[in-house]
């Protein structure tokens, strides 16, 4: 069972490569296809940073349609995704700078907490209250670890930190939310 996995995603993965290649040569279908698959991800992500969903959608657009235009010059088809949200990141930032205001998080089910808190409106407004408490990187580390799916040596290499780094921050937001949230729920805050 194992080998039939990794079979089926060698050949996802050779079929993206594919589809990259042909949307570097113009080939938009090619490119829509691959915008189809990754277009839910790169939303939670830009919702994620800037709060409103017309915000978010203008945000994807903007970056697809860069990326459109940019695709010739990405290197290896397999950091597709990777390139994708490093756009997304770059055009969140451009939001940000235009309106030099503070980044906001999603849902606290969109972030994968539902285990550890209860998704009710209150506790998402709490959540987001306390992610707003965090630093832009510490926010930006998390956002794209969670909707990016980024690893510690992808995310090192985005903010050109060690990755130990990334993780010494990424570690350090979150025991800051939990600490935060523990403090709320004991009425501590």
């Amino acid at each position: 069972m194992h080998q039939i996995y990794k079979e089926r995603r060698k050949t996802m993965e050779e079929e993206k490569k594919k589809l990259v290649n042909q949307a570097k040569k113009g080939d938009a279908h090619a490119f829509a296809r691959l915008y189809e698959e990754i277009y839910p991800d790169l939303y939670r992500f830009a919702f994620c940073m800037v709060k409103q969903p017309w915000k978010a959608e203008d945000v994807v657009s903007d970056a697809v349609l860069k990326a459109f235009e940019k695709i010739h010059t990405l290197k290896k088809p397999e950091a597709f995704r990777s390139w994708m949200f490093q756009i997304t990141a770059n055009e969140c930032r451009m939001v940000f700078r235009q309106e030099k205001r503070v980044v906001y998080m999603p849902e606290v089910t969109e972030m994968g907490m539902r285990e550890s808190v209860n998704a009710t409106p209150e506790n998402n407004f709490l959540i987001k209250e306390l992610l707003m408490q965090l630093e832009e990187r510490e926010r930006m580390i998390v956002g794209l670890s969670i909707f990016g799916g980024y690893s510690g040596r992808e995310l090192a290499q985005y903010f050109h930190k060690k990755e130990g780094t990334i993780r010494s921050i990424k570690s350090r937001a979150l025991g800051k939310l939990k600490q935060a949230w523990e403090c709320r729920n004991e009425g501590k805050l």
